[in-house]
């Protein structure tokens, strides 16, 4: 009896079972998997061929359907149950150990890199030119616009003395005299102007001392000027009780007659320390052209 059971056991064991949620798959059919490709000739056309995207025919007209050839469809494999499907060496290989990356076999081959673009008008975008940077400084006369001036100044027939005076301030404007602004200039003049104010005040041993106030003037200007201005070298009489003896006189110019007036007015409105009698004094003014936030503007005309 022990026998006969364990007999019937071993028998059990030996039948193939397959799993409880899984069908038999039946063995590959070569004739059934094979995959038929037909070859199809291409449509013959009677007339012109068929324009190209972008051609000269027309922009964006797609391809003829029938000039396209056609490859018959691959016959899609049933998909198969999970758990493994049996190959031909009698493995069996999991579904899930697939390379995620195949290509799907029914995917049309021609499909791959030949779809036309979304617009077949669409054209290519200029690039934007770089931004033109700011012309340079323009010369405040150009040539020839002297002369038109002139030209002009002559058909309006002013009066010779404004034309006079016209030039005198353009003159002190911008009219620079270097021979002014030498020490040998300042030396004569302060020979000749002590010489004036021991005549007029009597006192003949009357000499000029040099007063350390510090004095500076800002000469505000638009057009460039030829050169820098230097500083201003003052006489002036001073009284007892400090107020001023007359007008003060330029010893040494700047250079330019209107920094030279500034400094003056600037003078004018100083008063100096009481001392004992008459005093004669020497007085230097600094002096600084402001030409504003932007550059100068060029006053030679262009050549």
């Amino acid at each position: 009896m022990l026998l006969a059971s364990l007999g019937l056991h071993g028998l059990f064991l030996m039948l193939p079972t397959g799993a409880s949620d899984e069908a038999m798959i039946p063995p590959p059919d070569p004739e059934q998997d094979s995959v038929a490709i037909t070859r199809v000739p291409p449509a013959t056309v009677a007339e012109q061929p068929p324009t190209l995207l972008g051609g000269p025919s027309g922009v964006g007209n797609p391809l003829p359907a029938q000039a396209l050839p056609r490859l018959a469809q691959p016959l899609v494999p049933q998909p198969q149950p999970t758990g493994g499907r049996p190959t031909a060496n009698g493995a069996v290989r999991s579904q899930g150990n697939r390379p995620a990356s195949q290509t799907n076999p029914g995917a049309n081959p021609l499909e791959v890199g030949a779809r036309p673009p979304a617009s077949g008008n669409t054209q290519a975008v200029a690039p934007t030119p770089p931004s033109t940077p700011p012309p340079p400084s323009r010369p405040l006369f150009d040539s020839g616009l002297g002369e038109r001036l002139m030209a002009y100044a002559a058909a309006l027939s002013l009066p010779q003395p404004q034309v006079d005076r016209l030039k005198v301030s353009v003159q002190r404007r911008f009219g620079y005299t270097a021979a002014a602004t030498t020490r040998d200039a300042y030396s004569t003049n302060l020979s000749a102007w002590e010489s004036t104010i021991q005549g007029e005040t009597g006192i003949e041993d009357l000499s000029a001392e040099v007063d350390r106030s510090h004095f500076s003037v800002t000469y505000p200007q638009r057009v460039c000027l030829a050169n820098e201005p230097g500083e201003v070298r003052l006489g002036v009489v001073v009284n007892p009780d400090g107020s001023q003896r007359g007008e003060p006189v330029v010893l040494r110019s700047s250079g330019y007659a209107a920094v030279d007036q500034k400094a003056l007015e600037l003078l004018r409105d100083h008063t100096f320390s009481e001392a004992e009698g008459i005093k004669a004094y020497t007085v230097s003014v600094a002096t600084k052209v402001d030409y504003g936030l932007r550059p100068c503007l060029e006053a030679k005309p262009q050549s």
